[in-house]
């Protein structure tokens, strides 16, 4: 399975205000067993936020077992105009 995120084996993450463009954005397990269901043992806690979905995906629900965010940051909106300033951004120039 292709992903963006893959929050797994008891990983805590945050994300927050970030664009994805594919199916499966996030993961927050890495086994699954034969029927298809996921092996809790490989689960991850995921906090999500403010994110953005161009294939009409929503955050997950979750909690990263009260993860602080110990430094400053600033946030850029995620939405059209953040996705076309990091495609014209990034690669080879």
């Amino acid at each position: 399975m292709k992903n963006g995120i893959a929050c797994t084996d008891s990983a805590e993450c945050f994300v927050e205000n970030n664009i994805f463009n594919i199916a499966t954005p996030v993961s927050i397990y890495r086994l699954y067993d034969r029927d298809g269901n996921p092996v809790n043992s490989t689960g991850g806690f995921i906090k999500m936020s403010d994110n953005w979905f161009s294939l009409g995906r929503e955050d997950l629900d979750g909690d990263t077992k009260g993860f602080p965010v110990t430094y400053p940051y600033e946030l850029d909106s995620a939405n059209a105009n953040l996705a076309w300033k990091i495609k014209e951004g990034c690669g080879p120039k």
